[in-house]
C-alpha cells in the first residue's frame, strides 16, 4: 500500500503508479481529495487523480460515501492481485474522513470475502480467478516441441511473478533447450544453470541473440516481447515458430505475431506441459549455441571493468541476498553478471525505467545498522560513491532507525582490499588501482581528499585521490 495527500501529493504518485503498472506490481494507492461540495470547482489542491491514473491502473475508485469503504477496499485488493497483478487507486473525498462519520463494519476473513455483496458485484464484470489453460492448446505445443530440432526458450517476468521457477526449470531441462532471460525474468531461471545463455535483445548476449536468429521453435513464457527484446518485431525470429505463454490475453500478438499461444498463469501451463513432456536431447543444437556464452569469470587486466566489479560483489555476497538496482547501464551489468538464483532476488524497474528506483527497496536493519535481507548486508550497500555530506537519518517501515542510510566516511584502499578481496586474487590488481575515494559505511578511517571525510585521515593520507568508483 502507498498513501498520499490531496493535489500535488496525489500527482507525485503518478511515476510510482506507472512503475507498478509496467512491472505488474500489485500495489493499492490511497489518496485524498476535496469535499463533495467543492468537487469540480477547482478548489485548493483539487485534482482529478482518478482520471489521471486511469490509463496506468487496473482500476480506480472515488469514495463519496463512508459506508462503501469496506466494499471498496475488498474490491481494490482483489483486483490488484487477480489475473495479471497491477496497481489500483482509491481516492477519498474529505467528507468521508470527518471524525463525526461512523459506519458499521464487520470483519470478513479473506477466504470468505468473495461472498460479500460488493465482491459478487465485482465478479460479474471482472474475472477474479486466473484463467484456466486450454488442454488442446497445451497439446498443440507438445506436438510442436516434438517436431522441433532447435528449440529456444525465453524466461520472462511472468515466471517470477507467478513463482513458476521450479516448473520452468523442469520444463527447460526436459526440452533440453538453451534458455534466455529477460530483464524482469531475472531469478526465474538460475543465471548459473548450464542451459542459460544470458539476456536477449538490445543488451543480450551473443549466445541468446544467435539462438533467436537460428532456432526453429521459440517459446516465450511470461514475456511480452518489449522493444528491448524484439528490436525489430517484424524480423524477430522470423525463421521460427513462435509460441507465447501469458496470463494476459492483451499481450498476445501485441508486439510480435505468434504462431501459437496459451492463455494462463506460467505455473499452471508449465505444470500441464511437464505432465506429458518426455525427455529430449538436443546435443548438437546446444553445442552450437552454448559455447558462444561469455566467460563467467572476468579476465585480469590493468584497468577495472564492470564485470570485475560485479564479479567481486557476487563472490562476496550471500546466495540469498536481495539486489536492488537503479536504472541505467549498471542495471544491465547486474542482470548479466550477478547470476540471480530465485524469484524476487532482483528488484528493478524494467518496464518504466524509473530513475531513483534503487533508493526505495529496503529491508530490516542487520549488523552495522545497514539495510539487509535475512540479517545480511545488501549488495548495493557495499563500497560506493557518496554525496558531499551525510544524509538525514532514515527510518525503516518497521519503525527501526537506520544508523547508516547508505553513506559513511570514505575508506582508504587497504580497507577496500580487506572488505572485498580477501582470498580472491581475480580482479584485485585493478581494484587496487582505484584509489581512496571509495566508501564503505561503518568502516573506520577515511580519505580527507574525498567528500564527506570521516573524523580522521586513514591510510590514504592527506594526498590520497578523491576519485570514486
Amino acid at each position: 500500500m502507498c498513501f498520499a495527500t490531496s493535489g500535488p501529493g496525489a500527482t507525485n504518485l503518478t511515476t510510482g503508479i506507472a512503475t507498478a503498472y509496467l512491472d505488474s506490481s500489485p500495489v493499492v494507492f490511497l489518496t485524498c481529495n476535496v469535499t463533495e461540495a467543492t468537487l469540480g470547482k477547482d478548489a485548493f489542491q483539487e485534482v482529478d487523480i482518478t482520471g489521471i491514473a486511469m490509463p496506468i491502473t487496473k482500476a480506480t475508485f472515488l469514495v463519496r460515501d463512508a459506508s462503501t469503504i469496506p466494499a471498496v477496499m475488498r474490491q481494490a485488493f482483489a483486483v490488484a492481485a487477480s489475473g495479471r497483478p497491477g496497481p489500483v487507486l482509491i481516492d477519498f473525498l474529505k467528507d468521508v474522513t470527518f471524525p463525526s462519520v461512523e459506519i458499521e463494519y464487520e470483519f470478513v476473513p479473506w477466504r470468505e470475502n468473495r461472498g460479500c455483496a460488493g465482491m459478487r458485484e465485482l465478479s460479474r464484470d471482472h474475472e477474479l480467478k486466473k484463467p484456466t489453460p486450454n488442454q488442446e492448446d497445451v497439446d498443440i505445443l507438445l506436438d510442436m516441441i516434438a517436431g522441433a530440432q532447435r528449440p529456444f526458450v525465453i524466461c520472462g517476468g511472468g515466471v517470477v511473478l507467478g513463482r513458476a521457477d521450479r516448473e520452468f526449470k523442469e520444463f527447460a531441462e526436459k526440452v533440453d533447450a538453451p534458455v534466455a532471460i529477460s530483464l524482469m525474468g531475472g531469478g526465474g531461471f538460475s543465471g548459473s544453470h548450464p542451459l542459460t545463455t544470458g539476456m536477449i535483445g538490445m543488451h543480450g548476449s551473443k549466445a541468446s541473440n544467435t539462438a533467436c536468429d537460428e532456432c526453429d521453435l521459440l517459446i516465450a513464457v511470461g514475456c511480452r516481447f518489449s522493444d528491448r527484446v524484439a528490436l525489430n518485431p517484424g524480423a524477430f525470429a522470423r525463421q521460427a515458430k513462435i509460441v507465447q505463454i501469458d496470463i494476459d490475453r492483451a499481450e498476445i500478438d501485441k508486439n510480435v505475431l505468434t504462431d501459437h499461444h496459451i492463455i494462463g498463469s506460467a505455473r499452471r501451463v508449465l505444470a500441464m506441459l511437464n505432465e506429458k513432456l518426455p525427455q529430449y536431447d538436443h546435443g548438437d543444437w546446444k553445442a552450437r549455441i552454448l559455447p558462444l556464452r561469455a566467460p563467467s569469470v572476468a579476465e585480469e587486466s590493468d584497468h577495472l571493468t564492470p564485470q570485475q566489479v560485479l564479479e567481486t560483489i557476487r563472490l562476496q555476497m550471500p546466495e540469498d541476498a536481495i539486489v536492488a538496482t537503479d536504472v541505467g547501464q549498471h542495471q544491465m551489468w547486474a542482470i548479466k553478471y550477478l547470476h540471480f538464483q530465485y524469484p524476487g532476488q532482483m528488484l528493478t524497474s524494467g518496464g518504466f525505467g524509473t530513475m531513483g528506483f534503487g533508493l526505495g527497496p529496503d529491508g530490516p536493519p542487520g549488523e552495522e545498522g545497514l539495510p539487509c535481507y535475512r540479517g545480511r548486508v545488501l549488495p548495493h550497500e557495499l563500497p560506493r560513491a557518496g554525496h558531499g555530506g551525510p544524509l538525514p537519518a532514515a527510518h525503516h517501515h518497521r519503525g527501526v532507525q537506520q544508523r547508516y542510510p547508505g553513506h559513511g566516511p570514505p575508506v582508504a584502499e587497504p580497507h577496500l582490499r580487506e572488505a572485498l578481496l580477501r582470498d580472491h586474487p581475480g580482479p584485485g590488481a585493478g581494484l587496487r588501482e582505484a584509489g581512496g575515494g571509495l566508501r564503505h559505511p561503518g568502516l573506520p578511517g577515511g580519505n580527507p581528499g574525498g567528500h564527506g571525510a570521516g573524523p580522521g585521515p586513514g591510510p590514504g593520507g592527506p594526498g590520497a585521490s578523491g576519485h570514486r568508483l
